[in-house]
């Protein structure tokens, strides 16, 4: 029970990991993004200023994307989602060794944690309708998923290149684009917002782990109850040690109460024998 305990306990954490991975991730990426655009500034150099006006000097200064970094924000957002598959994965696979042993997982029954599994497979490798980019994947950008135990790889980073040198709009609008609904606020207007895969993803893990608007997250619900199961079961287990105690020790004093009775005839009955000769 305290391992079952453990291992939801852990699946959390790591959702958490990747709920915050996902928010720095989107926010990576669009700082990074934010330079996109190269612009060329001149500037008036100290030695200049020390000039006469008539022959001002100046030098150059270029701004442009940080491409390394935009890349490995998007790379590290991938990464973010297949550790947190590999974690699901690792408490919830049924194995079977050498001699047909079979061994599931301590969360292999739990229909949450599969379920959650089967909600970032598809919510990662599935379309991003809405956001305006020509991008509409994963696929799109290089990255393909195994279709075995849900992790995603960089297989053509070729293409992410391209897109990185000449799409930078589109793949901004694909992982963080949030076009709320007119009418509407609040969680409402966060939760049916037209969004990138970014802000969807950040969605999910709030509704998982609880968001702003004060909702409880439907996996730290879950962990709690496993919690409260566990403390119960805890519990019951020191009741019944308890009277698995106190009948040992009734048991044991009718033994020797019985040992008595049974020395005491035995003496009776030599006394018996010995009186009346027999």
């Amino acid at each position: 029970s305290t391992r079952l305990k453990l291992s939801m306990a852990s699946t959390v954490a790591r959702a958490q990991d990747s709920a915050t991975s996902s928010r720095t991730a989107r926010k990576r990426i669009s700082r990074a993004i934010a330079f996109s655009t190269g612009s060329r500034v001149t500037m008036p150099t100290p030695r200049a200023r020390a000039c006469s006006e008539s022959a001002p000097r100046s030098s150059s200064v270029t701004v442009s994307a940080d491409i390394a970094k935009v890349k490995e924000a998007v790379k590290d957002f991938v990464s973010q989602i297949s550790k947190t598959q590999s974690l699901i994965g690792m408490h919830t696979s049924v194995t079977t060794d050498s001699d047909g042993k079979v061994t599931a997982g301590r969360l292999s029954n739990d229909r949450l944690v599969s379920e959650i599994a089967a909600d970032l497979r598809q919510k990662t490798m599935g379309n991003i309708t809405g956001t305006g980019s020509n991008l509409d994947r994963l696929s799109d950008l290089g990255f393909t998923g195994n279709g075995y135990d849900n992790q995603i790889s960089l297989t053509d980073e070729n293409t992410l290149d391209t897109i990185l040198r000449e799409k930078m709009g589109d793949l901004e609008k694909f992982f963080a684009t949030e076009e709320t609904r007119a009418g509407v606020a609040g969680a409402t207007a966060d939760y049916q917002a037209q969004e990138g895969m970014a802000e969807v993803m950040e969605d999910y893990t709030a509704l998982l782990l609880g968001d702003i608007y004060g909702t409880e997250g439907a996996l730290v619900d879950h962990r709690d109850n496993y919690t409260k199961e566990v403390d119960h079961i805890n519990k019951n287990i020191v009741e019944l040690e308890k009277r698995v105690q106190f009948t040992k020790e009734q048991l044991t004093r009718s033994f020797v109460q019985m040992e008595q009775a049974q020395s005491k005839t035995n003496q009776e009955m030599q006394f018996l024998m010995k009186r009346f000769g027999g």
